[in-house]
């Protein structure tokens, strides 16, 4: 995707000026593709090399050696001959000396006395000076003293510096026992360029927006620029984890090559920069390395990963309680919140990142629990001391945090409809719904309920856990739409259709002022009460009305009430039935919500909470607009 290397011309061009024809050490690291690479700073260097003085009217000519095709010192020096016989149009000689060194003072004598000036670009330095060859040390002593003299240039490309290769070689090795490269001057790349990349991306197949929200995910070496536009392309998710997974063992070579003081070091370097929490020692450790830019970025909040695909590689392979921490993301995935919770359980996250996560899982967890835990399945005293956790974490991503605002909300709602001790009981609220905040509340929760219970596998169960939940939709209807507490009824209208909406048996009996209305007296009344001001429901039909009281109140309601009744599959879906009827009533007399439910569809996302375990940020969704009813009840 590289479409020119401006930073070496911009070195190469300074350099040469003050000092004509000096070599050059390119430190490109693994990733970058070197064939690529060397095209690139062949064109270069054709533009902008200047040849030395004493040989100005020579002709400069790049010859490109690869270690692949050189096999030993006299295999390399004769690779050079066959390159520089093409370039001055004639045979050199072929078979030459055998000692190497004496082969190559030939050459180049020969090509400098034609009017060709020789220029090396070798890839895979490190490579090539690792062969085993009795007179690779003599090669490249006469290699360093053509370079002295001005004779001949080499510009050596390689993910790791001179000092670096002779650490990393074994004490024998010829390179570590010569002195080549000392007077090399040296030229790092910088990571792909934004234009680079959107070009790229673009050539691929991505749409343009795409591809530049793609690239504030891109960073370190050229091939995790590609494999991360393969990922976006091929869909899903979880492009960081798909980036990683593409990529293999490429990111720990590129890692153990250019970062060896990284890798060999204590883990807790790579953990730290995983979370994003570089000490100043490890910020000093990698300022010497010229290649830092391809590790770490500068952010307003300091030192990070230079990609969120680096960043997670990083923390799996810094810490050794990472495991945990993946099976908590499983169970997550799979929406079992309380094995995610318990995967966590003890764990001492010793960063604040990781505890935040830690906070968003037992939050769910605290959500997610059986239908026979608290108000609607919901302990919220809990809710309420995680959410605030939640909310008040700058390490979770705004829509985490703006979730766990309105859930703290809430919880200090429902904490103020009770007194202290009190038990929490849904009736207790379903009266306060002609309050817009109260009912907004209450249909978020009912609704949540209901999908919840759904999902029970028993008919029977889902019969119970649903049996008082038209009666509480009905009362809280009650309350908005016609200011009737259910606990005291009002006085009347007597002139109301109520016959018409009674199952019987006899005449319905208008309920006296004071009285508690029960689900038939709530279904009649309100049902009368709405006819004919609102869009048709349920209870704009009498048919309906009536049968939910013959079927549901006396053979589902009334069974539940008195015995250990049995269900069947028929008697579930009725109910189910039912009470997204009544919900639906109940919605269409409400204000239009300005906010998803904090108990379903609000609710973090497996990408929000990969994002967050591993401090990615999601390119795909928007933050949601924080609830008003947070500001209410804010403390």
């Amino acid at each position: 995707m590289r479409s020119d290397c401006d930073w070496f011309t911009e070195r190469a061009t300074s350099t040469w000026k003050a000092s004509p024809g000096r070599s050059f050490l390119v430190l490109s690291p693994h990733g970058i593709s070197e064939p690529g690479l060397a095209d690139l700073l062949k064109q270069a260097v054709e533009k902008s090399f200047v040849v030395p003085g004493k040989f100005s009217n020579a002709r400069p000519v790049v010859l490109r050696i690869s270690p692949d095709t050189t096999s030993s010192s006299r295999h390399f020096v004769k690779r050079i001959g066959l390159l520089l016989g093409k370039a001055c149009a004639v045979t050199l000689n072929a078979a030459g000396p055998e000692d190497p060194s004496d082969y190559m003072l030939e050459l180049v004598e020969q090509a400098l006395e034609m009017g060709v000036y020789p220029i090396l670009i070798i890839e895979r330095f490190h490579a090539f000076v690792d062969i085993v060859d009795d007179h690779l040390l003599s090669t490249l002593s006469t290699l360093r003293s053509l370079e002295h003299e001005f004779q001949i240039t080499t510009i050596a490309i390689s993910p790791i510096s001179y000092a670096q290769m002779r650490k990393q070689m074994a004490p024998t090795s010829a390179f570590v026992s010569s002195s080549y490269g000392d007077n090399h001057d040296r030229a790092v790349p910088t990571p792909l360029s934004k234009d680079d990349f959107v070009a790229g991306a673009i050539l691929r197949g991505l749409k343009t927006g795409d591809a530049h929200k793609l690239h504030q995910l891109g960073g370190g070496p050229d091939l995790f620029y590609e494999r991360l536009i393969e990922a976006k392309l091929r869909g899903g998710d979880d492009v960081i984890g798909a980036t990683l997974a593409s990529l293999g063992d490429h990111v720990a070579t590129f890692m153990k090559r250019s970062f060896s003081e990284i890798i060999d070091g204590p883990g807790e370097i790579l953990a730290r920069l995983g979370l994003g929490a570089l000490t100043l020692a490890d910020q000093s450790l990698l300022q010497s390395n010229a290649l830092k830019a391809f590790v770490v970025k500068e952010t307003a909040k300091g030192p990070v990963a230079s990609t969120p695909v680096l960043a997670r590689w990083a923390i799996m392979n810094g810490r050794p309680d990472w495991r945990a921490y993946q099976l908590s993301m499983e169970a997550l995935q799979a929406k079992d919140y309380d094995r995610a919770a318990a995967c966590l359980s003890g764990m001492h996250h010793g960063h604040p990142r990781l505890k935040c996560f830690g906070d968003v899982v037992n939050l769910l967890a605290t959500l997610g629990k059986g239908v026979d835990n608290g108000m609607l399945s919901v302990e919220w005293d809990r809710v309420g001391r995680s959410a605030t956790l939640v909310a008040g974490s700058e390490h979770a991503p705004l829509n985490v945090r703006d979730w766990g605002r309105q859930l703290e909300a809430y919880s200090k709602m429902i904490a103020a409809a009770f007194s202290k001790g009190e038990r929490v009981q849904l009736d207790k609220l379903t009266v306060l719904a002609g309050d817009p905040l109260h009912e907004k509340l209450l249909i978020f929760f009912v609704s949540a309920f209901i999908e919840k219970a759904r999902r029970l596998q028993s008919p029977t169960a889902r019969v119970k856990a649903l049996a008082t939940v038209p009666e509480a939709i009905m009362q809280a209807i009650a309350a908005a739409r016609c200011n009737i507490r259910y606990t005291s009824a009002p006085e009347l209208d007597q002139s109301l259709p109520y016959a018409d909406f009674f199952a019987g048996p006899g005449k319905f009996r208008v309920p006296e002022v004071g009285t508690k209305l029960d689900l038939t007296a709530l279904l009649v009344v309100v049902s009368a009460a709405i006819r004919g001001k609102g869009p048709e429901t349920i209870l704009s039909d009498p048919t309906k009305i009536v049968r939910i009281q013959s079927k549901l109140v006396q053979h589902v309601r009334n069974p539940y009430a008195h015995t250990e009744a049995v269900y069947d599959e028929e008697d579930a879906k009725y109910l189910i039935e039912v009470s997204e009827d009544l919900m639906t009533a109940w919605k269409s007399g409400a204000p239009v919500p300005t906010t998803a439910n904090p108990l379903s569809e609000a609710a973090p996302t497996a990408n929000d909470l990969i994002g967050l375990l591993y401090g990615d940020f999601a390119i795909d969704g928007q933050p949601t607009g924080i609830d008003k009813c947070s500001a209410t009840y804010k403390e």
